[in-house]
């Protein structure tokens, strides 16, 4: 299965991958620029996440792999790669993977080393919606600000995120068992759910 992505203008070929939670459109605006600036951006969707297929299995090699099965199925050469938090740990690992297809690597607010557990708060904060009942945006970010007190991050987090049904989420690592999916396709007020649950391995 080949990743869900935008591309958008000509030149040498530029790869973004979003962070974790977050999805292509995130870069939307600086894709633009980047298209425009004369390159053919590719803004991906990794796994698990936005418009790109679901799986149980997502490891940062697996993520590689999908990225790596995408430039080939695109035929592209000699690619920019640009990563976000979990997409720059994306992007280094596939650079020292696949060093002939990378001509340049960007990563951005994340280093190479081991980053302790931080997204609990945000986890049991989802885990407080009843999303059977279908909340409004509204409604949903009021819940999270009781786990989230900044509310800058509570508006990205409202905006992009999409949980399935109320069910555990454990936080090992990275994350464990957290639902991943379409992130929060928001349509007008309402959210769509269905999210299939994954076992992250990151």
């Amino acid at each position: 299965m080949i990743l869900n992505s935008r591309i958008e203008g000509t030149g040498s070929p530029m790869i973004i991958l979003h962070g974790f939670l977050g999805m292509l459109d995130n870069w939307k605006t600086l894709a633009t620029q980047f298209a425009n600036d004369g390159f053919q951006v590719h803004s991906l969707d990794l796994r698990n996440h936005g418009k790109s297929f679901h799986s149980t299995t997502f490891n940062y090699e697996v993520m590689v792999e999908d990225v790596y099965n995408y430039i080939e199925a695109h035929q592209l050469k000699e690619c920019i790669l640009l990563g976000h938090s979990m997409g720059g740990k994306v992007a280094m690992l596939f650079a020292t993977t696949y060093p002939n297809i990378v001509s340049k690597l960007i990563v951005a607010d994340i280093g190479p080393k081991y980053y302790a557990p931080h997204h609990q708060t945000i986890l049991e904060g989802l885990n407080a919606v009843n999303f059977e009942l279908k909340p409004s945006r509204n409604d949903v970010e009021q819940i999270l600000a009781h786990a989230i007190t900044d509310k800058t991050y509570l508006m990205f987090e409202g905006g992009i995120l999409k949980a399935g049904k109320p069910e555990e989420l454990v936080e090992d690592e990275m994350v464990r068992r957290v639902y991943l999916g379409q992130n929060f396709e928001l349509r007008k007020t309402k959210i769509d759910f269905n999210v299939p649950k994954a076992d992250v391995e990151i």
